[in-house]
């Protein structure tokens, strides 16, 4: 029995074109991957260093505590509920009551007080 080859002389199996409208599952993991694995991980290390951050960024959230990120801050936020008019009745329309939030760092609007410190 040999393997089974394709028109295009590839052998093995090729993962599927995605569905028009799905959901990216992987949500930018390869390219932290790839990123580790050229560190000098193996692609079994990498995998794991990468979850095992990504567990406790979880477990933070899940005691509302800020998770610090190169351009901010991941925090939980709290979002009303909506409600609807429905058949002349006022209705809560289900939804996740919460939501993860980037908090960026406040940037000084004040200006320096010199200019070009050679002229001091």
């Amino acid at each position: 029995m040999g393997v089974a080859t394709r028109i295009d002389w590839t052998v093995g199996s090729k993962p599927s074109p995605p569905k028009a409208g799905a959901k990216a599952t992987r949500l930018g993991s390869r390219k932290l991957m790839t990123g580790l694995q050229a560190a000098g991980f193996s692609r079994r290390q990498s995998r794991r260093a990468l979850h095992a951050v990504l567990r406790l960024w979880k477990y933070a959230l899940e005691r509302d505590e800020p998770v610090e990120v190169g351009v901010g801050w991941l925090v939980v936020a709290r979002v009303r509920q909506r409600r609807r008019l429905r058949l002349g009745k006022i209705v809560d329309v289900p939804g996740h009551f919460l939501t993860i939030k980037l908090l960026l760092p406040k940037r000084s609007w004040r200006k320096s007080s010199q200019k070009n410190p050679s002229l001091a």
